[in-house]
């Protein structure tokens, strides 16, 4: 009974030593830090920004190669256009209050461009402004317009005006109103240059608000570059 007991005691012992052996060897894996659930979100969010840095820069580069790979002559007419040129005034009163010939600049963003069709849409900023002794003349637009993109092209368009007008009359009271106008035009293109710079001549229309008894309707030209 003795020996029986004895032996068990030994045996426990071992065992008791085997599995704090065991213990021992298995603390270190159990001491290492797991990454919480914000440090997984975290570099998961990290991925993600590269990701789409990657595809941000990928598709970048696609689209300059398009464009690069685009042949001058449609590059010529599509795209961002300046106008600089001068509006004459129809009415005599107009003519006084604004000059006979008032600058004239104009800005245009292409927004819609067919592939197949030659035809653009775009934005189109105008900007005209004269004065003549006392008299003045300002005139801001804002318009949607239409054209073909052929040599010789044709278009129009509607927008929003905002005509300032003194007239020549110091006395006399100015005014500024805001209203609906229409621009038609035609134009041809002069030359396409190198890097799809094309260069044409315009002749617009525009049916433009009266203010202070002035209409500031008129026909202008101008040259129009496009890239």
């Amino acid at each position: 009974m003795d020996v029986r007991v004895r032996g068990n005691g030994r045996c426990g012992m071992a065992s008791r030593a085997i599995v704090a052996g065991s213990s021992s060897a298995v603390m270190p894996r159990k001491a290492r830090a797991r990454p919480s659930s914000h440090d997984r979100a975290m570099r998961s969010k990290r991925l993600s920004l590269h990701t789409l840095a990657y595809r941000t820069l990928a598709s970048a580069l696609a689209f300059l190669a398009v464009a690069c790979m685009r042949p001058a002559a449609a590059r010529a007419d599509a795209g961002i256009g300046v106008e600089f040129g001068g509006q004459i005034p129809l009415r005599s009163e107009a003519r006084d209050a604004g000059a006979h010939v008032r600058p004239e600049v104009g800005v245009s963003y292409d927004i819609i461009r067919p592939p197949i069709v030659p035809v653009r849409a775009s934005l189109d900023f105008d900007y005209a402004s004269g004065s003549r002794g006392a008299g003045k003349l300002d005139v801001f637009g804002l318009a949607a317009s239409a054209r073909l993109t052929t040599p010789l092209y044709v278009g129009g368009g509607l927008g929003l005006y905002d005509v300032a007008a003194h007239p020549a009359d110091a006395a006399a009271p100015g005014r500024a109103v805001f209203g609906a106008g229409s621009d038609l035009f035609a134009g041809t293109r002069l030359l396409s240059l190198p890097g799809g710079l094309g260069l044409s001549l315009q002749f617009d229309y525009r049916a433009l608000p009266s203010a202070a008894g002035i209409s500031a309707s008129g026909l202008s030209a101008g040259v129009r570059a496009r890239f």
